[in-house]
């Protein structure tokens, strides 16, 4: 069988998403998912095992420095005290804290940051995100760079929404294929690289600004909501402004000096 997972979803325990775990199941159900992975950021959030139809996988999103890592298939807390005894963890201490709590690392989003450091990356880890629906709104070509990370590596590949709001669940998922749906399953399936990343679509800014408004909103903090309420109007305009390719910026910029050199010569 092959199943639809989105294994990189925040709920309202990370700053900035706004919804509960039952409102992004809802959202899964809507997306057609059979399991969905809660992955706050630093910090291991408590699920049940299943609500209303769908599988929950207990997970986290550790910041280190070399980026963030997914833990997934969780069999316990991670000891985020002791992960950061001397600061920000590496990437490959949060692989090995992610393997002593019983789970699997996933290297996340990779290259959204422009000066992502490959050498800082996990040597191993156990998959790499190289369909992020989030991805493109910080470096248009990250996952393309994830996807060659990824193969030069060797390394199973996996597609998530890194949702912070129930409209983003399932933009990105990953097929996995085992015979039942379980987490024990998904999991050795996973490990074995039995899965295929999906895109749907890309995220878009104003997304991303309407799952900030809702925030702000439940807050209950006027000038947050004021302040979310001018970024959604900024981020509606990128979405709505065309991208203008360099190539034909730069023949407009040439035009128009050989205009200005023309009419200097005329008078």
């Amino acid at each position: 069988m092959i199943y639809r997972v989105d294994l990189h979803i925040h709920s309202n325990a990370t700053k900035g998403a706004p919804s509960s775990i039952e409102e992004l199941v809802r959202a899964a159900r809507r997306a057609g998912l059979d399991a969905i992975a809660i992955t706050d950021r630093d910090r291991c959030t408590p699920v049940p095992i299943e609500m209303r139809g769908v599988l929950l996988i207990p997970g986290c999103e550790v910041t280190t420095l070399g980026g963030h890592i997914l833990g997934v298939f969780l069999e316990r807390p991670l000891d985020f005290i002791r992960l950061r005894r001397h600061g920000l963890p590496t990437a490959d201490e949060a692989v090995l804290e992610i393997h002593r709590c019983g789970g699997l690392a996933i290297l996340a989003h990779p290259f959204t940051d422009k000066n992502a450091n490959p050498a800082l990356f996990p040597i191993r880890p156990d998959a790499v995100e190289t369909i992020s629906a989030r991805a493109a709104l910080r470096r248009s070509d990250a996952n393309e760079q994830a996807l060659l990370w990824a193969t030069a590596h060797q390394r199973p590949q996996v597609g998530t929404s890194n949702a912070y709001s129930p409209i983003e669940v399932g933009n990105a998922y990953t097929e996995i294929a085992c015979r039942r749906l379980s987490r024990s399953l998904l999991k050795e399936a996973l490990d074995l690289g039995h899965c295929r990343p999906v895109s749907v679509r890309n995220t878009s800014n104003t997304i991303c600004g309407y799952a900030n408004l809702t925030q702000a909103k439940r807050s209950g903090n006027l000038r947050s909501v004021i302040i979310s309420a001018a970024s959604l109007g900024i981020c509606t305009l990128k979405d709505l402004t065309p991208k203008i390719p360099a190539f034909k910026k730069s023949k407009c910029a040439k035009n128009k000096m050989a205009k200005k050199q023309s009419s200097k010569k005329t008078k």
